[in-house]
C-alpha cells in the first residue's frame, strides 16, 4: 500500500512538471516569435527586401493601425495577421519601427484621430442569422516617418500586406532624405484668369471664388507633413499676350464668344495649379470637362482633395522614384486622357500608368530629343510608324550605354482603307532590322489559341459563350519558371499577339542568352496573308497536325553588338532636325534630353560598336499587354497580367528583389489541366468506385471473420 502511495505521487509530480514545460515552452515561444512558414512560396514570412528596407531605417517609422474593435468574420483575420506581420517587422528592425493599433469606435476622439490622417469608415457586407446587412467599420493604415505621411486608406486582404507596407517604407525614406535635401522650397502657383469669375456661373464652375484660399490651405496643410517645404503664390493672370507662357506651363485655357442675352463679352480666361523646383515644373489641371446631351459642354473643378493632388505630384517632382523612358512620337500608346477624336478603342493605358507610378517615376521620351543618358530601362509600346535611320541610331546607342529596351510590338495594324473599311495590314515600323540583328524576330503572323478567352453571348445573340481564338490563355506549363521574375505567374492572357523567335545563330554570335517567357498552347495556329479577327468566322483547322505551340515573348541578356558597326552614323532628316517635341508629364525634360543627345553626337569617334555593360531586350508580340483591356480588373495590381507587367520592369531596373515581393500577392493558382479520359476516369472512381470499394471491403472483413470462426471452431471441437 505505502509503494502505490508513492507511485501516485510520482505521477502527479511528472504530470505538474509536464505542465510547467508546456507553459514555459510558449512563454519562450511568445517572447522569441519564433514560427515555421510551411506555405509553398515563403508566403506568410518576411523577404529579405522587407528585412533589409526596416532593417535601414534612420529616422523613427510609426504605423498606426485603425480598425474597429468589433470587425466582421471574414475581415478579423486580416486584422490578426496584420498584428503578426508589424511584430515580425518590429522584430527584425529592433530599433526605428514602431507600430499601434487604434481600435476605432463610431464617435469618438479615435474616430477623429483616423479622419486627421484621411481614414475613414467603409462599407462591407456582413451575413448575419441568414440575414445580410451592410455596416461601416475601420481597417486602414497610417506610415508615419518624421513629417511625411503616407496612407494605406482600406486593407482589406492579408495577400498584398506585405508588399504595401515594404514599398510605402521605401517611398517615405526617399521622400525624407529628398526633401530635407532642399536648399529651397517647392513653390505651389495658382494661376487664374479674373475673366473666368465672369463666366464661370455660366458654363457650371461652382466655387471658383473660393478656390486660391482652398489652395491656400491645402498647402497649410501639406506643410505639416513635408517639413514645412512648400509655400503658396497666387497669381492673377490673362493669357492675352503671354501664349508663350500658357503653351509652357501647359494651361488650361477657356474661350467663349459674346452673349448679349448673359451680358458676356467674348474672351478668354486660362487656369492652373503649378508646381514648381529650380527648373522643374509640373502642371496639375483643374477643370474637368463634361458633355451633357441636350444642354452642352459643363465645367466643374476637380472634385479631388486638393491637399491630395498636390501632394500625389510631389513625389515625381522630388525625383524619389526610379526613372522609367515611356517612347513617344510613333503613334505608340498613348498615356493620359485623351481627347475622344485622338482615342482609339482598346488603346487605353490608364491602370498601366497607375501601376507604374508607384515604383516609377514616367519620362515620356522622343527620339528627335534623344534618349538620356543613365537611362535604366526605356518601353517600346505598339509604335505604328517607320522608324528613320537616325532613329534607329539613337534605340542602338541607347542600348549599347547600357539602356534596357522593352519592345511591345505587333505585327499587324489595324488601319482605316480610303474606302472606309477598317482591316489589318502589317506594320512595317523598321525595328525589325535591330531586333533580328540582336537575335530576336517577330514574324508577320498572329497566333489563334483553342485555348483561349470565351465571350459571353447576351441573348439577343444567342447566349452561351463563343471563342475569342485570337485571346490566347496561357496555362502554368506554358511559362517559363526558370526566371525568377516569372516564377509565381500561373497564367496569363494575350491578345492579337505575335509568334517570337531567337535567332540561335545570332545569339550566339553575340555570345547571348536567350529564354521564352511564356508560350502559346500545342493547339495553337497561325494567321497570315490576309488577317481576319471576326470571332463568328474563325474555327480551328481541320488537320490536328498543323497546330503547335508559338512563344510569344523572348529576352535576350548579355554584351550586345551594335547594328551601326562598321557603319556610317546615319544623318538627321531635315524634318527631324525641325522637330521640337515637348514633353507635358515632365517639361524639364527637354534640356536634360538635349545636353545627353549633344555628349552622344560627337561624329564618328563617338559612336560605340560593342554595349558598355551588359543589357536585356524583351520582345512581346502584343502591345494590348499594357492597355486596360487585358490589365484593368476588380484588383489591378493583383492580376497574373499586372504582376507580369511589373515583375518585368523590375527585372530589367534591377529591382529582382521587388518583383519577388509582388509575386507573393499573386494568388491566381489553377488547377492543372487534364485530359477528357483523365476526367471522365475521376468522376468514375467517385461515382462507382469508392461504394464499389467499401462494398469489396465488407466483403473482405466477412470473408476473413468467417475464415477466422471457422479456424476457431476446428482448434477448439465446438459447434458453437
Amino acid at each position: 500500500m505505502p509503494m502505490t502511495r508513492v507511485n501516485f505521487s510520482e505521477a502527479y509530480l511528472r504530470f505538474a512538471l509536464y505542465i510547467v514545460v508546456i507553459v514555459l515552452v510558449n512563454v519562450a515561444g511568445l517572447s522569441l516569435n519564433a514560427r515555421i512558414d510551411l506555405t509553398e512560396n515563403n508566403r506568410y514570412s518576411l523577404t529579405q527586401l522587407s528585412k533589409d528596407t526596416v532593417s535601414g531605417l534612420r529616422e523613427p517609422l510609426t504605423v498606426k493601425a485603425f480598425f474597429s474593435k468589433d470587425m466582421p468574420p471574414q475581415y478579423a483575420q486580416t486584422k490578426r495577421y496584420l498584428r503578426d506581420l508589424l511584430q515580425e517587422y518590429a522584430s527584425t528592425a529592433e530599433r526605428n519601427f514602431n507600430y499601434e493599433f487604434v481600435e476605432v469606435k463610431s464617435e469618438g476622439d479615435s474616430a477623429q484621430r483616423a479622419k486627421q490622417y484621411g481614414i475613414d469608415p467603409v462599407q462591407v457586407r456582413v451575413v448575419s442569422k441568414d440575414e445580410l446587412k451592410y455596416t461601416k467599420v475601420y481597417m486602414g493604415l497610417v506610415l508615419v516617418h518624421g513629417d511625411a505621411v503616407a496612407k494605406i486608406p482600406v486593407v482589406s486582404s492579408s495577400g498584398q500586406l506585405e508588399y504595401l507596407l515594404t514599398s510605402r517604407m521605401q517611398k517615405l525614406r526617399n521622400k525624407v532624405s529628398a526633401l530635407l535635401g532642399l536648399e529651397e522650397k517647392i513653390e505651389v502657383s495658382l494661376y487664374l484668369s479674373p475673366s473666368l469669375q465672369e463666366v464661370a456661373p455660366h458654363v457650371g464652375i461652382k466655387g471658383l471664388d473660393q478656390l486660391p484660399e482652398r489652395v491656400e490651405k491645402a498647402v497649410e496643410e501639406l506643410n505639416e507633413r513635408n517639413y514645412d517645404k512648400l509655400t503658396y503664390r497666387f497669381r492673377e493672370f490673362e493669357p492675352e499676350g503671354k501664349s508663350k507662357t500658357v503653351r509652357k506651363l501647359d494651361l488650361q485655357t477657356l474661350q467663349w464668344p459674346s452673349s448679349a442675352e448673359r451680358g458676356i463679352e467674348a474672351g478668354k480666361g486660362s487656369i492652373g495649379l503649378v508646381l514648381r523646383h529650380g527648373e522643374q515644373t509640373k502642371t496639375l489641371d483643374l477643370l474637368s470637362m463634361t458633355r451633357v446631351p441636350m444642354v452642352g459642354t459643363r465645367y466643374q473643378l476637380v472634385d479631388t482633395e486638393l491637399a491630395n493632388l498636390i501632394g500625389n505630384n510631389l513625389d515625381s517632382l522630388l525625383g524619389i522614384h526610379q526613372k522609367l523612358g515611356y517612347l513617344t512620337g510613333h503613334d505608340t500608346l498613348p498615356l493620359g486622357p485623351q481627347p475622344r477624336r485622338r482615342q482609339q478603342r482598346g488603346t487605353e493605358t490608364k491602370a498601366f500608368e497607375n501601376m507604374v507610378k508607384q515604383n516609377y517615376s514616367l519620362q515620356q521620351i522622343t527620339l528627335d530629343q534623344g534618349v538620356p543618358k543613365g537611362l535604366q530601362t526605356l518601353v517600346i509600346p505598339g509604335p505604328k510608324k517607320e522608324f528613320s535611320d537616325f532613329q534607329l541610331y539613337q534605340l542602338d546607342q541607347a542600348l549599347m550605354q547600357g539602356t534596357n529596351l522593352a519592345v511591345f510590338l505587333d505585327s499587324y495594324i489595324q488601319k482605316q482603307s480610303r474606302s472606309g473599311r477598317r482591316g489589318y495590314v502589317q506594320n512595317t515600323t523598321r525595328l525589325d532590322r535591330l531586333l533580328e540583328h540582336y537575335g530576336l524576330k517577330l514574324e508577320n503572323a498572329v497566333v489563334m489559341d483553342e485555348r483561349c478567352y470565351q465571350q459571353q453571348l447576351s441573348q439577343e445573340q444567342g447566349g452561351g459563350e463563343r471563342p475569342i481564338y485570337f485571346a490566347p490563355k496561357i496555362a502554368r506549363k506554358n511559362i517559363n519558371h526558370d526566371l525568377a521574375f516569372m516564377k509565381n505567374i500561373n497564367g496569363l492572357i494575350t491578345y492579337k499577339a505575335a509568334p517570337v523567335q531567337a535567332n540561335a545563330t545570332r545569339i550566339s554570335a553575340q555570345d547571348l542568352q536567350a529564354h521564352p517567357l511564356f508560350s502559346s498552347s500545342k493547339r495553337s495556329w497561325l494567321q497570315k496573308g490576309i488577317v481576319r479577327l471576326r470571332p463568328s468566322l474563325l474555327a480551328p483547322p481541320e488537320d490536328p497536325q498543323k497546330m503547335e505551340s508559338y512563344p510569344l515573348a523572348y529576352i535576350a541578356s548579355g554584351t550586345f553588338s551594335s547594328y551601326f558597326a562598321g557603319k556610317p552614323v546615319p544623318e538627321k532628316s531635315s524634318q527631324e532636325k525641325q522637330a521640337n517635341a515637348t514633353s507635358r508629364q515632365d517639361s524639364n525634360a527637354t534640356k536634360s534630353a538635349k545636353s545627353d543627345l549633344s555628349d552622344k553626337i560627337r561624329g564618328k569617334g563617338a559612336k560605340l560598336d560593342q554595349s558598355e555593360k551588359p543589357g536585356k531586350i524583351v520582345l512581346v508580340g502584343a502591345s494590348r499587354m499594357l492597355t486596360d483591356t487585358v490589365l484593368s480588373s476588380r484588383e489591378t495590381e493583383r492580376s497574373p497580367n499586372a504582376v507580369f507587367v511589373m515583375n518585368l520592369l523590375d527585372a530589367l531596373n534591377n529591382r529582382m528583389q521587388m518583383a519577388k515581393l509582388r509575386s507573393q500577392i499573386q494568388t491566381f493558382n489553377p488547377l492543372e489541366e487534364t485530359t477528357q479520359l483523365t476526367r471522365n476516369t475521376i468522376k468514375a472512381v467517385n461515382i462507382a468506385g469508392l461504394p464499389l470499394g467499401v462494398l469489396l471491403f465488407g466483403l473482405a472483413v466477412w470473408f476473413v471473420r468467417g475464415r477466422r470462426r471457422k479456424r476457431i471452431r476446428e482448434q477448439f471441437g465446438g459447434n458453437g
